[in-house]
C-alpha cells in the first residue's frame, strides 16, 4: 500500500508499486487468523521511474499480480497481545527489458503489546521487507535494479503518571541494504555503495492534558545516520563518478530535535494537531558541518460521516538525499490530503494527494537545486460480500527538477479482486 506518512521518525520505503486504497472489512475485526488472496493486474507507463532522457528512457508494461496474505492476532494473556502478518506479492511483467520479468516483494510484520502494570504499557514492532520492485525509485546513477532489504525495529513505553501527565520513551532502528549486483547507467557502481545505511532514533516525550479538549506535548529526539560507505562518491574506483574522493564520514550525520506541540479536539468529529521546533544537524566531515533547521507539522482530521473521514496536513523537515555524491540533504515542505468517503454500505472511494517542494543543499563543487513532486492515488472499493472485494486503483507520480535527469512522470491503472476469510 502506498501511504502518506505525516510525522515519520525515519524514512519509510513502501514495497507495493500499485497503491491499494481500501478500508478494513468489518469481518476481520476480532478474528484470530485472516487469510486472503489478491489477484489482478495493473498497467504502468514507466516501470523504472525513468526521466525519459538519454540512456534512461521510459519503459511501459502490463503487470499481473497475485498476493497471498496471512494475519494472526492473539491475546497471549490478559496483559499481552501479539499481531503478525506476512504478505507475498508476485508481479509478472509482460515487458521488462534487460531485467527479470517476475519479481517478488515480501513483508513480514510483528507487533507485541504488553501492560506491565496499570498505566504502564510497552510496544515492540519489527518489520522486514525484501523488495524486488520498489514503489518509488531513487535517482542516483540511473540503476534499473533497485531491489533492497530493509529492517525496521521499534520500541515504545508509555507511563501514565497521573490523570493529566504521561511520559513516553521510544527507540527506532532502520536498516536498508540495496542489491549490489546491478550497475548504474554509466556502468561505474551500484547504489548500495552510496545509499546503504543505518538510522537510529531515540526520544523522550511528555504529555500534559490541560482540559478535556487540549493536551500539550514536549519532545527531545536524537537521530544518528551511519552510511556503510562514508566516502561521498563511494569506494575508490567504483563511485558514482568513477573515483572515490577519499573523504571518510562525508555522509554520516547526527540530529537533535526539540519539539513542542498541542492537540486540540474542536468537537466530537474534528481534531487538530500542531508541532513545531528546531533540528540541530551535525553533518560529519563537512567544513560547515553544524546547521539548525526549523521543524513543523500540522494536521486536521475530520470524521464527517459514518465510515467517511478526511485528513489535511503540512510538514517542514530535512531529509536524506537520494544522491549522496552531489547533495548533503534536502529541506522539504509538503502538504497532503487523505480521505475515505462511503458512497454506500458496500462502496467506498479512498485516496491520497501529496505535494512536496524540496531544496537540495549541494556539496562543495556542485549546485543547489529545487524540485517539486506530486503523488496522487485514487481507489474505488466494492464489497461484494464480507469475504469478496473488488478494487480499482489509479496512481500518478510527477517530479519536476532543475536537473532534467531527476524528473519523472508515471501513471498506473489497476484492478484487483480480493477474497478473505477468518479462522
Amino acid at each position: 500500500m502506498k501511504k502518506s506518512i505525516f510525522i515519520p521518525l525515519l524514512l519509510s520505503l513502501p514495497i507495493s508499486v500499485m497503491g491499494i486504497y481500501a478500508p478494513v472489512p468489518d469481518f476481520e475485526q476480532g478474528q484470530t487468523i485472516i487469510l486472503s488472496l489478491d489477484v489482478g493486474g495493473y498497467y504502468d507507463t514507466n516501470i523504472f521511474g525513468s526521466p525519459g532522457v538519454a540512456l534512461a528512457q521510459e519503459e511501459e508494461s502490463f503487470v499481473f499480480q497475485i498476493s497471498p496474505r496471512a494475519k494472526f492476532n492473539l491475546s497471549l494473556t490478559e496483559q499481552s497481545f501479539i499481531e503478525v502478518h506476512y504478505d507475498l506479492e508476485t508481479q509478472v511483467f509482460t515487458d521488462r527489458p534487460l531485467s527479470d520479468d517476475t519479481l517478488y516483494n515480501h513483508e513480514f510484520f510483528v507487533k507485541y503489546s504488553h501492560t506491565i502494570t496499570e498505566g504502564v504499557d510497552f510496544f515492540i514492532t519489527e518489520e522486514l521487507d525484501l523488495v524486488d520492485n520498489p514503489a518509488s525509485t531513487v535517482v542516483t546513477g540511473g540503476q534499473a535494479d533497485q531491489s533492497y532489504d530493509a529492517n525496521n525495529f521499534g520500541f515504545r513505553i508509555d507511563a501514565q503518571v497521573n490523570e493529566t501527565f504521561q511520559i513516553s520513551g521510544k527507540y527506532q532502528n532502520y536498516r536498508v541494504q540495496y542489491d549490489r549486483t546491478g550497475l548504474n547507467s554509466a556502468g561505474t557502481s551500484n547504489i548500495a555503495e552510496l545509499l546503504d545505511r543505518q538510522d537510529n532514533t531515540i526520544g523522550v516525550e511528555a504529555r500534559i492534558t490541560s482540559s478535556e479538549r487540549v493536551s500539550w506535548t514536549g519532545e527531545i529526539r536524537a537521530r544518528d545516520v551511519n552510511y556503510d560507505n562514508d566516502d561521498a562518491n563511494g569506494s575508490a574506483g567504483v563511485g558514482l563518478l568513477g573515483v572515490g574522493d577519499g573523504v571518510d564520514d562525508a555522509k554520516d550525520n547526527d540530529s537533535v530535535f526539540y519539539i513542542i506541540g498541542v492537540d486540540y479536539k474542536m468537537n466530537e468529529n474534528t481534531d487538530v494537531m500542531v508541532h513545531a521546533g528546531a533540528q540541530d544537524r551535525d553533518r560529519t566531515g563537512v567544513a560547515t558541518s553544524d546547521s539548525s533547521f526549523f521543524y513543523g507539522d500540522i494536521s486536521v482530521v475530520n470524521r464527517y460521516a459514518e465510515n467517511s473521514h478526511v485528513t489535511i496536513g503540512a510538514q517542514y523537515d530535512v531529509k536524506e538525499p537520494d544522491d549522496t555524491a552531489t547533495f548533503l540533504d534536502a529541506e522539504a515542505y509538503s502538504i497532503f490530503v487523505n480521505f475515505q468517503h462511503a458512497l454506500s454500505g458496500k462502496t467506498f472511494i479512498t485516496g491520497s494527494v501529496t505535494y512536496e517542494d524540496a531544496a537540495f543543499n549541494a556539496r562543495a563543487g556542485f549546485t543547489d537545486i529545487d524540485e517539486e513532486s506530486v503523488r496522487f492515488g485514487l481507489g474505488l472499493t466494492y464489497n461484494v460480500s464480507e469475504q469478496l472485494t473488488l478494487l480499482f486503483n489509479y496512481d500518478y507520480d510527477n517530479k519536476s527538477s532543475d536537473t532534467p535527469k531527476r524528473e519523472e512522470d508515471r501513471s498506473r491503472f489497476g484492478v484487483q479482486a480480493r477474497y478473505a476469510f477468518g479462522i
